[in-house]
This record gives C-alpha cells, sequence and structure tokens, in this order.
C-alpha cells in the first residue's frame, strides 16, 4: 500500500481540470466501497439475528433428540450435534467479519497543512489523502464480505441439515426404517469432509463469489 507522500508525488498533472476530474472519481469510488461495507456490516447483522433464532430452535430441539438417544436414533444424534456445530461456525465467521475494519482514517486537521498552498496544490494533498484512505478501505471490506458470505454458507448448511434431521425423524418413527452403521459412518466421513474442505473447494470452483 501506498504511503500518502508516494500517492502526492504520482499526482504530477498541473492541469485543474485533470485534477478535478481525478477528484470527482476517487470521491465515487469512495462512496461505492463505503457502500461495500455497510453492505457487508448489514448483511452479517442480518445472519446473527437469524442465528439467535437458530440457537433457540436447537436448545428446544435438545429436550427431545438427546433424551432418548436409542429412541430417535443416532444418526439423529450425529445430524443435530452437526447442526449446532454449523451455527457456532457461521457466528465465528460473523463475529470476523464484524472486527475486519480499518482504522485508518484522515484528521480535520489536514485543512492547516493546506493554508499557505494554492488551489491545484491544496486539491492535490487532499486527494492523496483520499487515496490513501481509499486504499486503507478496500482490503478491510474484502476480508468483511469474505467471512459475510462464508457465513452465509455456513447458515444454509445448517439449515439443510435441519432439513435432513426432520426426514430422518419422520423415515425412523412412521416407516420403521433405521440406518445400519455403514450409513453412520458415511455421514459422519462426509460430515467431516465438508467441514474442513467445504470452504476451500466452494471458493477455489468459484461457485460461489467470495467477495476478492
Amino acid at each position: 500500500m501506498k504511503s500518502i507522500s508516494t500517492i502526492r508525488e504520482m499526482l504530477s498533472s498541473d492541469d485543474i481540470n485533470v485534477v478535478r476530474k481525478c477528484q470527482e472519481f476517487v470521491d465515487e469510488r469512495a462512496s461505492l466501497e463505503r457502500i461495500r461495507g455497510e453492505s457487508a456490516e448489514r448483511r452479517a447483522n442480518i445472519i446473527l439475528s437469524t442465528l439467535g433464532a437458530s440457537s433457540a430452535f436447537l436448545v428446544f430441539m435438545a429436550s427431545n433428540l438427546l433424551g432418548d438417544p436409542e429412541k430417535v436414533g443416532w444418526i439423529a444424534i450425529i445430524l443435530y450435534a452437526a447442526a449446532a456445530l454449523w451455527v457456532s461456525r457461521s457466528v465465528w465467521y460473523c463475529i470476523k467479519s464484524i472486527r475486519t475494519q480499518s482504522r485508518y482514517r484522515l484528521t480535520e486537521e489536514s485543512v492547516f497543512e493546506v493554508q499557505d498552498k494554492n488551489e491545484i496544490d491544496a486539491i492535490k494533498d487532499f486527494l492523496s489523502g483520499k487515496i490513501w484512505e481509499l486504499q486503507c478501505s478496500v482490503q478491510p471490506n474484502t476480508e468483511r464480505l469474505f467471512y459475510v458470505q462464508r457465513a452465509q454458507r455456513a447458515l444454509i448448511v445448517f439449515v439443510g441439515i435441519l432439513l435432513l434431521l426432520g426426514v430422518v425423524v419422520i423415515v425412523r418413527n412412521y416407516l420403521s426404517i433405521q440406518p445400519g452403521p455403514c450409513v453412520l459412518f458415511f455421514v459422519s466421513a462426509l460430515g467431516v469432509i465438508f467441514w474442513f474442505f467445504g470452504d476451500y473447494f466452494i471458493e477455489k470452483s468459484g461457485i460461489w463469489n467470495h467477495g476478492k
């Protein structure tokens, strides 16, 4: 990332119209970047609210599923544990997205540094500061979107697990079908593989845009 002084040296044009056009462009990009950051924060807050309701639902389910494992079946217990883990993972990603924010800002004292300069030099000084501030915002906002989208994926997996859990309970209670050890092993192995490598595969393959 370039320093303010380096950026200032690169603003070499002495044409006031060119400098003003550059200023308009940077202001536009800064506005879009601010919207991008606000979008990431808003989405993280929505996910956290959804996760709060999901956690309450898991607590409600615990008394029914964990009270008598033999009655509900071990595959239901495994799916319930997986759902709880994915909720926790989504919460963790949301927290990381909120923590990842740029702490670099220009201060109002910058105006005192241009009091003895002409118009074009003053504009260049402010423009270099805006460009530097924009540079400091892009990477944190990209990381925030990265973690927000991971949190969304974890929440979608959680919902999918709950749907699968409902199917398992219905099949067991109404069709009296009990999955064998091979099915339990397969489901557990598939869950472990997706837990460790799911995000990497999805992001690497481009199935889900991860904000970069």
